[in-house]
């Protein structure tokens, strides 16, 4: 009687020689795919490929977005700014004045998010604990994000950022 692995060896050297041709001094013959290859689509002149959207067909906010800060009686009206919202909760702000790192999370409509950093003190910077509630409105095509302030114990954030539209990068 044959030992597991001489049993082993032998299915091995078996499916060897009938599948690829081992042991023969001949090349063995390809083998034939199940499934025949389909070739590449040609991409369609002037397609663009949509916006990564979240699951359930929502636009998902991941992303970077860029925009101009809204009128207002602060010195970086209408200056630009940046805002990129990563998968994991992080995300940043840069403007021509400022940078801050924050952390958010969306439910539904509802954005809320909070720094997580000290900011340098200035009098639009926001303590680490207060937290902003804003609504967001996304665009059909996922490309706009505009937000509308709910709550924010910052005033100076709540002044720079109430009604601001961004667009995705």
């Amino acid at each position: 009687m044959l030992s597991r692995s001489a049993l082993a060896s032998a299915a091995l050297l078996f499916s060897c020689a009938l599948v690829l041709g081992c042991g023969s001094k001949e090349a063995p013959a390809p083998v034939a795919s199940a499934v025949p290859a389909v070739p590449a689509k040609a991409p369609t002149p002037g397609a663009t490929t949509a916006p990564a959207k979240a699951t359930g067909g929502a636009c998902s906010l991941v992303g970077s977005w860029t925009g101009v800060y809204p009128p207002g009686p602060y010195p970086f009206s209408g200056r630009p700014l940046e805002v990129t919202l990563n998968a994991d909760g992080t995300g940043s702000t840069a403007s021509e004045r400022a940078t801050a790192e924050l952390a958010w999370k969306a439910d539904g409509s509802t954005l809320t998010f909070h720094g997580t950093k000290p900011g340098n003190g200035g009098r639009y910077s926001c303590k680490v604990e207060e937290e902003a509630k804003m609504t967001t409105e996304l665009s059909a095509d996922c490309s706009t994000l505009t937000v509308h302030l709910v709550s924010d114990p910052c005033k100076g954030r709540a002044l720079t950022l109430n009604g601001i539209s961004l667009k995705r990068k």
